[in-house]
Formats: structure tokens, C-alpha cells, sequence
């Protein structure tokens, strides 16, 4: 933000290293872990991972959206990646409700759940 109007200016925006935010969660049967705040370059390359070239979706990636979001989201203590695109597959056969559990925490962490978009 600018000080002297408090509006936000470009180099206000762009002017300092980015700063990721970060919440401590827990789930039962998941454990305690640690959530990372993702960017909008992050989101749309999600999302795109879902399409095809030509703009179809892909029902098969679709199906994955979930479990590609918690590895973007869960970190280790120093904000590290603990979970890489090649274990999206085990993370499917974890149980949905423990699953869905983390991904809510995330969702909400990240502005992406109802509650988070209502308030804003």
C-alpha cells in the first residue's frame, strides 16, 4: 500500500520478495502438518492440468484435482514440498474422509472454500 493515500501501488505489489503464508493443521489420521499458502500461477497451472490443449476436460486429471491441491499445499516445517505429482496415485487410496478432512483445511487456508468466499 501506498502510505500516503493507503491504496495499493505497483511497486508497493511487486516491489518485495513474495511471502507465502502458512497455518499449523491437524486431522485425524493424517497427523499434524503444516499448510502453504499457493499463488495464482500456482492455481492456474492446477486448473490447467485438467484440460487438454483444445479445452476439454480431462475426466481422467479431473478425478486427481484434489490430491494434486494437497501436494501444492502440505509442507514440511520449513515450508518445503513433502509430497511430489508422483504420489497423487497412493494419495487416492488413502481414505476419502481423512482425505477431504486435509483438503478442507487446505481449501480454507487458501481462500478457496464457501465460507472464505462469502466473507470476502
Amino acid at each position: 500500500m501506498n502510505e500516503q493515500n493507503s491504496f495499493v501501488s505497483r511497486d508497493s505489489l511487486f516491489g518485495k520478495p513474495l511471502e507465502r503464508r502458512f497455518a499449523d493443521s491437524e486431522v485425524a489420521g493424517f497427523g499434524k502438518f503444516r499448510i502453504r499458502s499457493i499463488t495464482a500461477g500456482e492455481q492456474n497451472k492446477l486448473n490447467r492440468k485438467n484440460y487438454s490443449n483444445r479445452g476439454t476436460v480431462l475426466p481422467d486429471k479431473l478425478l486427481q484435482a484434489n490430491a494434486r491441491f494437497l501436494v501444492a499445499c502440505v509442507v514440511d516445517a520449513d515450508g518445503n514440498q513433502i509430497f511430489s505429482e508422483q504420489d497423487v496415485p497412493q494419495i487416492l487410496e488413502l481414505d476419502a474422509k481423512i482425505i477431504e478432512n486435509v483438503i478442507a483445511k487446505c481449501s480454507e487456508h487458501c481462500g478457496f472454500d464457501d465460507e472464505a468466499a462469502e466473507k470476502n
